[in-house]
C-alpha cells in the first residue's frame, strides 16, 4: 500500500516549512477552499475539532484539508504530482505517520492517486 511504501521518509529530522507551505496556510486562513468538499463529522463544539473518517482512521478535518490543499497547490502543474517527502518536509507540524494515514485515506476514497511511483501523489 501507499502507506507501507513511504516509511522511508521518517528519517527526515530537520523539517522546516517552505514558502509554498506558508502561502498555503495563508490561503486556508483566508477561507479559500479547493476541490470537492470532504465528508466531515462535527465534534459538537465548533472549536475546530471536527473529525473526518478516511479509510480506517479518523483525522482532524482541518489537517486533512491542509494536506490535500498542499498536494493540490504543489502538484497540479506537474505530471509526477508532489512527492510524499516534500509533503512531510514542508508540513513539520504534522506527524509523518498522520500525513501517511491521510494520504492513504484520501487515495482509498479517490481524492488522490499515485503517479510515477508510490512516492508521488496528485489530486484527482
Amino acid at each position: 500500500s501507499l502507506c507501507d511504501s513511504i516509511f522511508y521518509s521518517s528519517h527526515i529530522q530537520d523539517r522546516q516549512p517552505n514558502e509554498s507551505f506558508k502561502k498555503l496556510t495563508e490561503t486556508m486562513d483566508s477561507g479559500m477552499e479547493h476541490g470537492a468538499p470532504l465528508k466531515q463529522q462535527s465534534g459538537g463544539g465548533g472549536n475546530g475539532d471536527e473529525k473526518m473518517q478516511l479509510g480506517d482512521g479518523q483525522y482532524n478535518a482541518a489537517t486533512v484539508e491542509m494536506v490535500r490543499s498542499f498536494i493540490r497547490a504543489n502538484g497540479s502543474g506537474l505530471e509526477q504530482g508532489v512527492s510524499i517527502d516534500d509533503i512531510i518536509t514542508n508540513m513539520p507540524e504534522i506527524e509523518p505517520t498522520e500525513i501517511m494515514g491521510i494520504i492513504d485515506g484520501l487515495s482509498s476514497e479517490g481524492h488522490l492517486y499515485s503517479t510515477t511511483d508510490d512516492h508521488h501523489v496528485k489530486c484527482a
